[in-house]
């Protein structure tokens, strides 16, 4: 706790923010939130593993096994929790002043002395800190898993196809650095998309109109923003492997590059999105108790 920064020890403190974590977090939220995000990946390995076995991802004359495509699939745990995490970080933020508003209870809380936003942060808080029990498990299976990469790729004659890197340590590790960077990234987004549900929330007089804002912008918008120099890379990859196969071993190092710059440009976004979540929590406040 003492390695936080000081306003977010504040917020950690706040009554608000426990009122909101025992009011929201019910254990019939948490075993559904629980259940959507692992249904969502069981889901997705084994519409996958269909399409391995008919040929319609990779071809059908591949000899990917089995137990290739359960570790390829493993690997990528990270980046296929990575769409319910954010769904529910979205939707939980989105829901928090809209839903108020309707119901007539924002305007008990413009009587107190409340701060606006430190009311916004609180609750906000209490509603993600039930998402980091998933973030953290995410995080456990990506380590095993790329601890398991790097491992076998320096001692087993593994084909490189399956791991994408190249015998030796340096590509090992700047696989594990990417994996790392994309870690650390998910729990970004997921700032950003309460902050971007923060927004709309307290602008909007529609439950409905919040929900379809944020999402436009968390999952339309923003993914084509800062995945921009993502695709950029990848072409150019894509492009060079065509003419030097060599190419294809400098991958670590171009995934790595990517995740950094996804990440800043996340930042970026995060730092806007607060500003202006704070004016619409600030606005929403003030229009109230200037009454209609």
């Amino acid at each position: 706790m003492s390695l936080l920064p000081a306003r977010l020890r504040e917020v950690l403190r706040d009554p608000l923010y426990r009122w909101e974590l025992r009011s929201y977090w019910t254990w019939r939220r948490y075993l559904g939130s629980w259940a959507f995000c692992l249904g969502f990946v069981a889901l997705t390995c084994v519409l996958a593993r269909l399409g391995l076995r008919q040929g319609w991802l990779i071809g059908p004359d591949h000899s990917m096994s089995v137990q290739e495509a359960f570790v390829d699939l493993g690997s990528h745990f990270l980046t296929l929790v990575r769409l319910p995490l954010l769904l529910l970080a979205t939707a939980g933020a989105t829901l928090l002043i809209v839903s108020e508003r309707r119901s007539g209870n924002l305007e008990q809380f413009c009587v107190t002395s409340v701060n606006p936003w430190r009311f916004v942060m609180a609750r906000a808080a209490g509603r993600l800190r039930g998402l980091l029990g998933i973030w953290f498990v995410a995080g456990a299976v990506t380590g095993g898993m790329m601890l398991a990469w790097a491992v076998a790729s320096i001692v087993l004659p593994v084909p490189a196809y399956l791991f994408g890197l190249a015998p030796g340590w340096a590509a090992p590790c700047l696989g594990m650095a990417a994996s790392v960077v994309r870690y650390l990234d998910l729990g970004l987004m997921m700032v950003l998309c309460t902050a971007v549900g923060l927004r709309f929330s307290a602008s909007s007089r529609s439950t409905a109109i919040a929900l379809i804002k944020s999402g436009l912008v968390c999952f339309i918008a923003m993914p084509m923003v800062l995945g921009a120099p993502v695709l950029a890379l990848n072409i150019a990859v894509m492009f060079g492997a065509f003419h030097d196969s060599a190419v294809y071993w400098h991958l670590p190092a171009v995934h790595l590059v990517a995740e950094l710059s996804h990440a800043g440009l996340g930042g970026l976004a995060l730092w806007l999105f607060v500003r202006w979540a704070r004016k619409a929590a600030d606005n929403a406040f003030v229009s109230l108790e200037a009454g209609p």
